[in-house]
């Protein structure tokens, strides 16, 4: 198999629309990093910059291959049916062989990037023993268990939870290994920012899940919608969205910052539109808007940051 072709398939086989989660939290991390960067005087390594990023990329796609490969076993995913067209595309054949050889691929390649970025950030010893490790192992067992027995976090109403922790780290995760005082003296700010991301990432999971209804019903899944019910899961997505406007109104308050109203701004007459369609029963590429609404507003945060 030639190289290009077998990236080509690599990367089609990852889901990569899910690296807007990716894309977003870095871009934030970015903006926080250039902006504070300016008074503290230190310099910005791109290099390292781009390994911290190849790490959590890997990990989201550990993730990823997973969840292809076990909802495709457990007879979830269906070629009539299935939302995750990964082993079902016509241009391209991708086996459940090539999935469990990708999943073994990917995690060499968390440990190379890892180590690779741990030689050229001159950590100490007891801050990759006690911070690093634990928080990659960390996200490496949730990433997998996410849908691999026998935990499987995502069949039992735990997905957006056990997410939440992997989403919540892509904001501080270039930032620590940037600047780790940096980290340590604004980790409040990084903490609201992660939030932000996290809380709006997760909307795109329970969306999805809120599209599978139905299915995962029938093969007696259990989720978040399917135990609260279709009509309250349509009323608590629109919430957390307003929650997000909030929560962003009140940190534009606590730093001073009007810009960080900015993806309020942006998003809310998208968001207005999906209700429109939802309350008119219109429920096409309703998952589809949801991601780019969170990828635009997460961006939409990264100028905000910037912009102060």
């Amino acid at each position: 198999m030639e190289l290009s072709y077998f990236i080509y398939k690599y990367i089609n086989s990852t889901r990569i629309w899910s690296t807007s989660f990716l894309i977003s939290g870095s871009l934030i991390s970015l903006s926080f990093f250039i902006k504070n960067e300016v008074n503290l005087g230190n310099g910005f390594n791109i290099f390292r910059f781009c390994l911290s990023f190849l790490v959590l990329y890997f990990l989201n796609n550990i993730s990823n291959l997973v969840n292809t490969y076990y909802d495709f076993i457990n007879g979830l995913d269906k070629k009539e049916t299935s939302a995750d067209r990964t082993l079902f595309q016509n241009s391209i054949k991708i086996t459940l062989n090539d999935i469990e050889f990708f999943i073994k691929i990917t995690y060499l390649g968390v440990l190379i990037s890892l180590i690779t970025l741990l030689v050229n950030c001159n950590l100490q010893f007891n801050e990759t023993i006690y911070h690093v490790l634990p928080i990659t192992i960390t996200i490496s067992f949730i990433s997998h268990f996410y849908t691999a027995p026998p935990i499987s976090f995502k069949y039992r109403a735990l997905g957006e939870i056990s997410a939440s922790f992997n989403l919540f780290s892509i904001v501080p995760f270039p930032i620590y290994f940037q600047n780790i005082q940096l980290f340590k003296d604004y980790f409040n700010e990084i903490f609201n920012y992660s939030m932000i991301l996290t809380i709006s990432c997760c909307t795109i999971i329970f969306s999805n899940n809120i599209r599978d209804l139905k299915n995962d019903k029938i093969s007696n899944i259990i989720t978040i919608p399917i135990i609260i019910g279709e009509n309250l899961s349509y009323s608590i997505y629109f919430s957390i969205y307003f929650l997000i406007y909030f929560y962003l109104f009140i940190l534009s308050i606590i730093y001073n910052n009007i810009y960080l109203n900015l993806p309020t701004i942006i998003t809310i007459t998208s968001l207005y539109n999906i209700f429109k369609d939802t309350k008119n029963g219109n429920y096409k590429h309703w998952d589809l808007k949801t991601a780019k609404l969170s990828f635009i507003l997460c961006v939409s945060l990264s100028i905000g940051i910037f912009c102060k």
